[in-house]
């Protein structure tokens, strides 16, 4: 029996338009019909900037899969999946997209991005610029699918995570003290710049595919467009993070491919989870796709999907 949920809603809903190119990354923007004035949560910058939201270690002696997170707004703060915070005792990642729910605390699955440090430094809780690097979190996402499924955990496989950033640092020639991914964006950022700015928001975007190469590597699809330009710029230095390591430059595929792909992470196996804060997390395993998704309130808040490579 064919399952009709949010997820397949907003997928079917959504145009493909022009590939964009620059260097070795492309980008298909994904086009969407939604009303306009639809409400969009807050980001994590935005509620950091106007301290609305505190993250904190869960306890003095802190817990590396783990912070503590209190909404202080009058609605919902949408925390990505891959986004980064620093200022806490190591830099951490989200494990999967979460609504947080307004005066509520919520406990926080995340995986350590730095390895050599277990210390606070002082200063305020921030926001990274960037993404956890798409290889990594797309690494990442399937090690929580798979502990969900086994244990019904939010855990990923650490030790993964610090095995991808030691090879990223290693390729990039970074080196960092503390085995720190933000050390890795840091050193390529002069880099990184020209090549992010040719991947402007545009109206009426909803997410894109990206891809390296001549290869697709994954797609981010948002419930609106103003959620999706919050954080668009963070999520294109996640991918062009990786396709500075690639040796061709960009050869984006025809859209067909690009709708085919869509399909195969749409029609992949899914399951229901109950996410923290609110809504549920889908998770989607696919023979060459893997996926995940936000649901709160009859409405996809997120969806993401990487090529299995």
């Amino acid at each position: 029996m064919t399952i009709h949920t949010p997820i397949d809603t907003l997928i079917k809903s959504v145009s493909i338009g022009a590939p964009v190119v620059s260097g070795s990354l492309f980008m298909f923007p994904l086009f969407g019909d939604g009303s306009p004035d639809a409400a969009a949560p807050l980001s994590l910058d935005e509620a950091l900037t106007a301290d609305l939201l505190e993250i904190e270690e869960v306890s003095d002696a802190g817990s590396v899969p783990e912070l503590m997170a209190l909404n202080k707004a009058s609605g919902l703060i949408f925390l990505l999946d891959g986004e980064q915070v620093t200022g806490v005792k190591q830099n951490r990642t989200f494990n999967l997209s979460m609504l947080l729910a307004p005066g509520m605390r919520t406990t926080v699955p995340v995986s350590c991005l730095e390895l050599g440090r277990w210390a606070r430094r002082g200063g305020s809780v921030q926001s990274a610029e960037h993404v956890h690097f798409a290889k990594g979190r797309a690494a990442k996402m399937r090690s929580v699918s798979e502990s969900l499924s086994e244990s019904r955990s939010f855990r990923s496989d650490q030790s993964r995570v610090w095995a991808d950033i030691e090879e990223h640092s290693a390729a990039s020639a970074c080196y960092s003290e503390t085995s720190a991914e933000a050390d890795i964006y840091e050193a390529r950022r002069e880099t990184l710049a020209p090549l992010v700015s040719q991947f402007e928001v545009q109206p009426r975007q909803f997410g894109a595919v990206f891809g390296i190469g001549d290869r697709i590597v994954g797609l981010d699809l948002f419930g609106s467009d103003d959620l999706y330009a919050k954080v668009a710029d963070k999520l294109v230095r996640s991918y062009a993070l990786d396709a500075l390591h690639a040796e061709t430059p960009a050869s984006p595929p025809v859209t067909d491919a690009i709708a085919a792909m869509i399909d195969r992470a749409l029609g992949a196996r899914r399951a229901p989870f109950p996410a923290p804060g609110v809504g549920e997390t889908w998770r989607f395993d696919g023979d060459d796709v893997a996926g995940a998704a936000l649901v709160h309130d009859g409405q996809c808040v997120h969806f993401e999907a990487f090529a299995q490579t």
